[in-house]
């Protein structure tokens, strides 16, 4: 990896530099200067005007940019490589593969925060400190000094007193500044633009330890101990227990920096900073022991994937296991295996919200300081420590979220992608990559085995599991101890509730706008408990067992509508309905819209907007709004209501904030201190509650009327996945299911736990409507600021792609659909197209994709639109 050593001549590097650039550039660097200097080191560069960091990558022998024109290297940031020549073409494929800068792949697999960043200073100029001292300008060589004014002075006085300012700053301390004074003040030399790089954002933590460095002979600590008793005290305190912290002394001394003061200066102590892991792990929670014996499914399993193992090539394995099977258990079987033979493992779970169960799994079976965690949930610095004890190979086993497939885990053994059916894996913006997709990749480059779990696989991996060189299939069709599958069963609410509308006159919708609402809307509160439902949650808090409800929708109504002129109350910034909360929510809320109101409020769930709830319709001052469509938030206060006596714990992205709620709601849950969960699909999934013997789905087909060819298989997932969260102890479970679509075939199939039957039913459809798996699909995204600007710019790119369509390579291997307006046609002010493109294969889709992108890049009009290409989406919304 190192360059050729030689004479202190020139040598050429080649960089991907982290800017809104295609492809490489190549630098010079004085051999010289820079003999470390490795692929896989951070450097900066000049990019234009500014200072850069960028990430070497490459040492070409020539360049198509004569050498006397490049540019050299400014500074090299690190003394060792941060990835190694695996992940370099693993990072190079997936640039390749999605469409994405090579600088923004390998920025996303480093820990945020470590990069460093040029930012435009000001700065006064000779000239500028001429003209404070000689205001009137009468010096020579200062004939325009007479035109400053006064507020131009004041900043120039600022800049002399400062050295340079952050424009930010000048106007924080100044006031407003328009740009053209300081545009005229640059253009007349008073004060100059500077670029300067500041530091990176996270470092590694230290604290201050105190050592014993010379312990005083007998006589003098006789001394000591008459005459400063509390400093010998310290002195044996450190000849026990070795170097100590300052944070740790202090537990014992009242003041330690005053006892410490004196005998380092006479040389008796020592104090240095000593590097600090922030820990992420929380408190543990109440966890089943491991089993003794595994059943018979699970031994075949696992016998399989730690044989393929043993033989160090790459395996990839679909893992299909009913709900309750014992899935982990197998995981946490082969990780064993490969630490033995001190192999690394990765796991990735979908969610934060699954972490902290794995999490105590996996320390029951490893040494805590074994293993590594990175997800979201984690501070920067937590984030930073985690993955250098991962790259110094002091943590073998790491569990995380879809980021954590770039681990630099060295001597990988395993991959497992836990639910990997969730979309949760895919990364939706900037780098659009999957993490399922990306940890085969890395499995396939490293010699890994991949095993894939889930209890109801992605379509995509099911039907590659039965073709010739795809995954093999292991199946755990029962659950562990032959515990049952819980009973299920459907509630048709078309002929239950109480419309919204019969609670006052008949013709109190004047504008007729109820009747273009939907049934399951005109439902709230109480009224969308079926008597099924309720008798059932009645006999369970009776029986002392916990129940499961799930809704999953946010808020206390979905939208507000006038029944005078029959609108909805929606976000001036995007397509959609603000929702109601009446608690403060943990989701994110725009500042600039000031402080939501403490009785309540709308909020937009994309871009934060949100306003009091209004005493009148804004759009025609009416008086009569009805709050339609209930969320968790409701339905919290419905069930605390109709059940004052139980225990209840909501459970959703409005009510949970950072890792400690986590560990805190579902240690509460297992310890049998909730009765009642009421929660979105974060509650659906993974988590393993002895306790609860009820599940209850108030609106099981929310999702299945939304605009995507996935819709049914979504539905399908998901209510398979909260039922088995049932009758996972010693007690039985039953299911509720509460539907308005009681014959739709994905409710069908899932009442029954018939995934079989339900992959045969899809993949007809699918095969019809020529649908993955049977095709590779992207998504090409058309976003702007004007709506003119976008439609322009999608018409372009259309026309664009229907010519590439006709071209010989890909006539008959592609299709184009659209462009079109997106299902939401305008987020955070941006209008929004999009046009579906289907393709035979990989590599056909790859190249069309560039042709298509690069015959728009002639035709695109000037500024202020955005296209982005997403690769294989999971969702077309």
């Amino acid at each position: 990896m190192e360059p050729v050593s030689g004479p202190n001549d020139p040598r050429m590097v080649e960089v991907a530099v982290d800017a809104r650039i295609e492809g490489t550039l190549t630098y010079l660097f004085p051999y010289g200067d820079f003999p470390f200097l490795q692929k896989g080191m951070r450097v900066v560069v000049p990019l234009g005007k500014r200072k850069v960091t960028g990430y070497a990558v490459g040492f070409p022998d020539a360049s198509e940019v004569p050498q006397d024109k490049l540019r050299p290297v400014i500074e090299v940031l690190d003394s060792t490589p941060l990835f190694n020549e695996t992940m370099l073409e693993i990072f190079k494929w997936a640039s390749s593969y999605y469409l994405c800068p090579l600088a923004e792949v390998i920025k996303t697999a480093l820990p945020s925060g470590i990069n460093l960043k040029s930012k435009g200073v000001l700065a006064i100029t000779d000239k500028g400190q001429s003209a404070i001292l000689k205001p009137k300008g009468r010096e020579e060589g200062h004939k325009n000094a007479s035109s400053l004014k006064g507020d131009d002075l004041k900043l120039l006085e600022y800049l002399a007193e400062t050295g340079e300012a952050l424009p930010d700053d000048l106007s924080s301390s100044l006031g407003s500044i328009p740009e053209s004074r300081v545009a005229r003040l640059v253009k007349a030399g008073y004060i100059e633009r500077l670029q300067k790089m500041g530091g990176p954002r996270v470092r590694e933590k230290t604290e201050k330890e105190v050592s014993l460095a010379a312990r005083p002979p007998g006589e003098e600590m006789k001394k000591l101990r008459r005459r400063a008793p509390e400093r010998a005290r310290l002195l044996d305190y450190l000849g026990q227990n070795g170097p100590t912290s300052f944070s740790a002394l202090k537990e014992s001394f009242k003041d330690p920096g005053r006892l410490i003061r004196p005998l380092t200066a006479d040389g008796t102590v020592t104090v240095e900073d000593v590097p600090v892991r922030r820990d992420p792990f929380s408190r543990p929670l109440q966890m089943s022991p491991p089993p003794e014996k595994l059943m018979p499914g699970q031994e075949k399993a696992a016998g399989e994937f730690i044989k393929a193992l043993g033989r160090r090539e790459f395996t990839s394995f679909l893992l299909q296991g009913v709900t309750g099977s014992g899935k982990t258990e197998v995981y946490l079987r082969l990780i064993e295996a490969a630490f033995k033979k001190g192999l690394g493992s990765i796991l990735l779970a979908p969610e934060i919200a699954l972490t902290p169960q794995l999490i105590c799994r996996f320390t029951q079976r490893f040494p805590a300081d074994k293993i590594a965690v990175l997800h979201s949930g984690l501070g920067p610095g937590e984030r930073h420590d985690e993955w250098w004890r991962i790259k110094r190979g002091e943590a073998r086993v790491v569990i995380g979220a879809r980021s954590a497939v770039f681990a630099p885990a060295a001597d990988l053994g395993v991959i497992v992608v836990d639910e990997e059916q969730e979309s949760a894996y895919k990364q939706d913006r900037g780098f659009m990559y999957n993490g399922r997709d990306l940890a085969l990749m890395r499995a396939k480059r490293e010699g890994a085995v991949a095993v894939l779990g889930s209890a109801t696989p992605s379509l995509e991996a099911r039907f590659r599991s039965g073709i010739e060189g795809g995954h093999k299939r292991a199946v755990l069709d029962k659950r562990v101890d032959s515990r049952p599958l819980p009973e299920v069963e459907i509630v048709d609410m078309r002929s239950g509730g109480k419309p919204a509308e019969e609670e006052d006159d008949g013709d109190r919708d004047s504008s007729g706008a109820l009747d273009r609402v939907k049934e399951r809307d005109k439902l709230i509160g109480s009224a969308l408990i079926s008597d099924r439902l309720r008798k059932a949650l009645a006999e369970n808090l009776e029986a002392g067992d916990q129940t499961i409800l799930f809704l999953n929708r946010r808020g206390v109504s979905s939208f507000l509508l006038c029944l005078d002129c029959g609108s909805r109350l929606v976000c001036p910034n995007c397509e959609v309905s603000l929702v109601h909360h009446e608690s403060r929510s943990a989701a994110k809320v725009d500042s600039f819209y000031g402080e939501p109101g403490r009785d309540g409020y709308l909020l937009c769930h994309y871009c934060g907007y949100h306003m009091d709830v209004p005493e009148v319709c804004p759009s025609c001052r009416g008086v009569r709004t009805a709050a339609l469509g209930t969320g968790t938030e409701l339905m919290e206060k419905t069930i605390s209501v109709e059940f004052p006596g139980a225990r209840i714990l909501r459970m959703d992205s409005d009510s949970m904030s950072g890792k400690e709620s986590w560990f805190d709601c579902l240690d509460r849950v297992s310890r049998g201190r909730v009765d009642i969960v009421i929660g979105t699909q974060m509650v659906a999934k993974g988590h393993d509650f002895p306790g609860v013997t009820l599940v209850g789905v108030i609106l099981a087909d929310l999702s299945l009327n939304m605009p995507d060819f996935r819709a049914a298989e979504r539905t399908f997932q998901t209510l398979t996945q909260v039922a088995g969260r049932a009758g996972r102890g010693e007690k039985p479970g039953r299911v509720i299911i509460q539907t308005f679509q009681p014959d739709n075939y994905a409710i069908v199939h899932a009442v029954s736990q018939d995934y079989e039957g339900f992959y045969a039913r899809e993949m007809e459809i699918r095969k019809a409507m020529l649908y993955p798996p049977f095709c590779r699909l992207a998504n090409i995204r058309i976003s702007g600021r004007s709506p003119e600007a976008a439609k322009r710019a999608a018409q372009l790119l259309g026309r664009a792609a229907k010519s590439a369509a006709g071209l010989k390579a890909f006539s008959g291997k592609t299709k184009v659909l659209g462009p079109a307006p997106a299902p939401i046609a305008r987020i955070r002010g941006k209008s929004r197209w999009m046009a579906l493109v289907k393709a035979d294969s990989p590599a056909c889709m790859g190249a069309f994709l560039r042709v298509v992108l690069e015959r728009y890049a002639g035709k695109a009009p000037p500024g202020g639109t955005l296209v982005e290409v997403d690769r294989d989406p999971l969702s077309m919304m």
